[in-house]
């Protein structure tokens, strides 16, 4: 089990997909004519993770799809702690106002 912002859920294996990635931006050289472009590949590395969810209770979903594009703490037994920001999360399966299955995508920030 985990939580995030005080709602518990079940992360799932089925669906679990890892991405790394750097910040990568297109830039001009300063007073060059005719300006020149370069890739800027400097940014920190990105790490962002798909997983699939159970929820328990509609309320459960609601109150997590509130917390979309916000930070804190995941915090998760099997793995350490980490700062998050959820970025998307979408019910692909539900039983009543009861489970919940759910895709989702987190980035990473520590």
């Amino acid at each position: 089990m985990a939580t995030f912002g005080g709602v518990t859920f079940k992360l799932m294996i089925a669906g679990l997909s890892d991405e790394h990635s750097g910040m990568v931006t297109v830039r001009d050289i300063p007073g060059s004519s005719p300006p020149v472009a370069y890739v800027d590949a400097a940014g920190r590395s990105v790490h962002r993770r798909k997983v699939s969810l159970r929820l328990e209770t509609e309320a459960s979903y609601v109150s997590l799809s509130l917390l979309v594009g916000t930070s804190g703490t995941l915090v998760s037994p099997p793995e350490a702690d980490a700062t998050v920001v959820l970025r998307s999360i979408d019910r692909y399966w539900r039983k009543g106002t009861g489970v919940q299955l759910c895709h989702s995508e987190w980035v990473y920030l520590t």
